[in-house]
């Protein structure tokens, strides 16, 4: 700005004294002409003209003079100006882009301030809308989980109901199934690979289901086919494989016992006339006074005794049978003598076994006479009841 006043007041100085130079040179000029008058008198180039026309000439002259100088000042003052123009249009750009600058900055910086507190405005405007559907999500998910909770109680209720009533349904059928099988091996009406097939398959449903109570009468009816056919090792693996699991019945023992009996009798197997006492000790252990296990223990000593040479091996047997006699006599119960009379009237149906039954009316005439006697009394007491 200071720069803009000085270059002003110089260039108005140099007007004013450009403005005033006309009359000064007037008067110089007038003096050269006096001077170059008298070169020209001395070099005898002078010429007289009228004064008139001297003034004109003199004005004349004057006139380019003036003119000329005007137009100097007039070329000066454009040059000034366009220089003061230019100074100006780079002054004015400079202000220009200083100013511009300074804009940019403020506007950037209010921008930034803008920004930051839209920022801040939508950050705590959707974190306040996050909470808010959080809360609502949440309450949503709490109802709809008990809900589901609800359901699935219900579900679970329902599932649980039915498997009640599958375990019934399939009870009910291994029932069906078992009962069918026991009357058929009762009746002797079966045959032996499909009942076998049918057994097997239902003592694994029994096992499958964890039913304790009916794997022995599955076994126990098993343990009959097995011997009806005279599959003897198959009675004794299968109760050997069954007894330590589930709790036997005693007339599987029975008909494990038989087997071994078998042996026994026709080949003359110690160890397989250890193992039918052994059986049968299992059958009077379950049922107490069981008179077909009594009844096939005296049928043994009796073996022993035809089979025995010396003598002191005949009173063992004789010993052991009496044993064996006394229980079933001293027994409260009729049942025991009912049973034993009953046993041996079946085994007296095959030949080398009617042999021993009457070897033991032989030798103990009053103790058999005594059981039938119980065992009429006990005939009695069914036919009432």
């Amino acid at each position: 700005m200071k720069f803009k006043l000085l270059l002003f007041v110089f260039i108005f100085w140099g007007i004013n004294s450009y403005c005033q130079e006309p009359d000064s040179a007037k008067v110089n000029y007038e003096n050269l002409i006096d001077t170059k008058v008298k070169e020209a008198i001395d070099k005898n180039e002078y010429v007289r003209i009228p004064i008139k026309d001297f003034e004109e000439i003199v004005e004349n002259k004057i006139s380019i003079s003036v003119n000329d100088r005007i137009n100097t000042m007039i070329g000066f003052l454009v040059a000034i100006i366009g220089i003061l123009s230019a100074l100006s249009i780079i002054q004015s750009n400079r202000s220009r882009s200083i100013l511009k600058e300074q804009v940019l900055a403020n506007i950037s910086a209010e921008l930034n301030a803008k920004n930051v507190q839209s920022r801040e405005f939508f950050e705590s405007l959707i974190n306040s809308k996050l909470l808010d559907i959080e809360k609502k999500f949440n309450e949503k998910l709490e109802v709809e989980f008990k809900s589901n909770i609800d359901n699935i109680k219900s579900v679970q209720n329902q599932l649980q109901q039915s498997k009640v009533q599958i375990e019934k349904a399939e009870d009910y059928l291994i029932n069906i199934e078992f009962e069918d099988l026991q009357k058929q091996v009762k009746a002797e009406k079966y045959t032996y690979d499909l009942t076998l097939e049918r057994l097997t398959n239902l003592l694994q449903n029994a096992e499958d289901k964890n039913k304790d109570n009916l794997i022995p009468q599955i076994v126990n009816l098993l343990t009959y086919i097995f011997y009806d056919y005279k599959k003897y090792n198959e009675v004794t693996e299968l109760i050997d494989r069954y007894e330590g699991k589930v709790k036997l019945i005693s007339t599987s023992y029975i008909n494990a016992a038989l087997t071994a009996i078998s042996d026994y009798h026709n080949f003359n197997s110690i160890s397989q006339r250890d193992k039918a006492i052994d059986y049968l000790n299992k059958s009077l252990e379950l049922t107490r006074g069981f008179g077909q296990a009594q009844a096939l223990k005296l049928e043994i000593f009796m073996m022993d005794y035809h089979r025995s040479d010396q003598d002191t091996q005949k009173d063992d047997a004789l010993n052991d049978a009496k044993i064996v006699l006394n229980e079933i006599l001293k027994s409260e119960s009729n049942a025991p003598s009912y049973e034993t009379i009953g046993r041996l009237k079946t085994d007296t149906a095959i030949q080398s076994y009617k042999l021993l039954v009457d070897k033991l009316y032989e030798l103990f005439p009053e103790e058999l006479k005594m059981m039938h006697e119980k065992s009429s009394e006990y005939e009695k007491y069914l036919a009432r009841y």
